[in-house]
């Protein structure tokens, strides 16, 4: 049974009279309510009902279009940024791999002074760790999830096209994701937040090995290199030596090695010698602009 309590308001919309009506109604005890400490009315769905079936007035009252109420509680969400109400409403919009909605729901928050880095650290990253539980244990199949994945990365690169971005810096960056690991959704963002940044972007994308950090490193001379990785590398001694001498590379020319992701956490004492360890996004952009940007400014702009 629904417990909602309803207002005189609601209640004169829902039966299609005024308000005062059902005021009149409540305090000659035509329809049972209940009065708060404050002294407003409250009616409860089974007294209504009551009240339209001693009446004849027809059929019995129907609760208003839940999705109109839903619509209500997620616009309030917004206005509060919160999360607990947004993440779910965005996980459903997700696995309809719907890429347009996805991406005017990303503009509604925009529009609610989101940042982009709040988008991706508090809605996207909690939404894609849900995903990942969900095909681990079987509730959602692999093309669901891949279908899912695919709709974001559009929608990310639908909304890289519409940001303001600052203008281009000499300073560039290498971001990409270790050999055998296909989740580049987390390397996208941070593409995306260093080009708001002004900064110069080489994007190797999913699967890479690290000899092909190295080709880019040379052929660019970039400042920066960015890897994640959300699975365990097969052979992680091999990688973390790859890894070793990708630093000391970039060592010779002031560059700094970023690394995140799940995966590579088991490997945290043996990587000690990384610059930054990417635990979220807003940590990760306020490394780089403390150590590139002249001013010593971290503030976060809103994008």
């Amino acid at each position: 049974m629904d417990n909602r309590l309803f207002s005189s308001k609601e209640v004169a919309e829902m039966l299609g009279v005024n308000e005062s009506s059902v005021k009149r109604w409540a305090d000659s005890h035509k329809i049972a309510c209940i009065r708060t400490p404050g002294g407003h009315r409250k009616f409860k769905l089974s007294d209504l009902n009551e009240y339209i079936r001693a009446n004849n007035i027809g059929s019995v009252l129907k609760l208003p279009d839940s999705k109109e109420f839903e619509n209500k509680k997620l616009s309030i969400g917004l206005q509060y940024k919160d999360h607990p109400v947004i993440i779910p409403h965005f996980f459903d919009l997700t696995m309809q791999a719907d890429a347009s909605k996805i991406f005017g729901f990303i503009n509604l928050l925009v529009l609610n002074k989101y940042t982009y880095i709040e988008f991706f650290d508090f809605i996207l990253s909690p939404v894609l760790h849900q995903i990942g539980e969900n095909w681990a244990t079987g509730q959602i199949s692999v093309d669901e999830e891949h279908a899912a994945s695919s709709a974001l990365y559009e929608a990310l690169i639908r909304i890289n096209t519409t940001i303001i971005k600052r203008p281009k810096r000499n300073l560039k960056a290498i971001i990409g994701v270790l050999e055998q690991d296909l989740h580049e959704l987390p390397a996208k963002c941070l593409s995306i937040l260093l080009e708001i940044e002004g900064w110069q972007i080489h994007y190797l994308g999913a699967n890479t090995p690290i000899f092909s950090f190295e080709a880019a490193l040379k052929k660019t001379g970039a400042q920066a290199i960015l890897i994640s990785s959300i699975i365990h590398p097969v052979e992680s001694e091999k990688m973390v030596a790859g890894l070793k001498v990708l630093k000391q590379q970039l060592s010779e020319q002031n560059g700094v090695l970023i690394i995140g992701g799940p995966g590579l956490l088991g490997q945290f004492k043996q990587l000690d010698f990384v610059d930054h360890w990417g635990l979220n996004y807003r940590e990760t952009i306020q490394f780089l602009q403390t150590r590139f940007n002249k001013s010593g400014d971290v503030s976060i702009p809103v994008f």
